[in-house]
C-alpha cells in the first residue's frame, strides 16, 4: 500500500485509527524495502584504487625530491675519490671536442709559437 492510496482513503471519510494503522504499515514496509547503507564493497574498491594512485604519485614525487641530492653526492664522490686516469680521460675528450668541433688549439704557449715576422731590434725575449 502506498502513501497516495492512504491519503485518498482518508479523504473519503476513513476512521483515524484505521488511517494510522494503514500509515504505520506503509511506513514499515517502505523502511524495510529502502536501503539506507550503500554497498560497501563497491565503494571500498573505488577508494582503494584512488589510494593506490595517490601512493604511486607521492612515491614518484619523493624520488624526484631526493634525486638531485643523489646526483650531487655521486659527482662529489667521483671528484674527490676519482683516479687521475679518469680525470685525464675527461681532459682528452675535452681537447678533442675543442680541436675538432670548435677549432681551438691548446698549444698557446710561447715556445710552441713560431712568429711570422722578425722581432724589433731592441726586443729581448724572456726565455733567452
Amino acid at each position: 500500500m502506498n502513501f497516495y492510496s492512504i491519503v485518498t482513503k482518508a479523504g473519503a471519510g476513513m476512521k483515524t485509527e484505521e488511517l494510522e494503522t494503514m500509515f504505520d504499515h506503509a511506513f514499515r514496509e517502505s523502511v524495510t524495502l529502502t536501503r539506507f547503507v550503500p554497498d560497501t564493497e563497491e565503494s571500498w574498491t573505488r577508494l582503494q584504487k584512488k589510494l593506490a594512485k595517490r601512493y604511486r604519485i607521492r612515491r614518484r614525487m619523493g624520488l624526484f625530491k631526493v634525486l638531485p641530492f643523489i646526483v650531487v653526492s655521486f659527482l662529489l664522490g667521483a671528484f674527490l675519490f676519482g683516479t687521475p686516469t679518469v680525470s685525464n680521460a675527461f681532459q682528452q675528450v675535452a681537447t678533442v671536442i675543442k680541436q675538432d668541433i670548435f677549432g681551438i688549439s691548446d698549444d698557446t704557449t710561447s715556445h710552441n709559437l713560431i712568429p711570422k715576422t722578425a722581432p724589433p731590434p731592441d726586443y729581448k725575449l724572456f726565455y733567452d
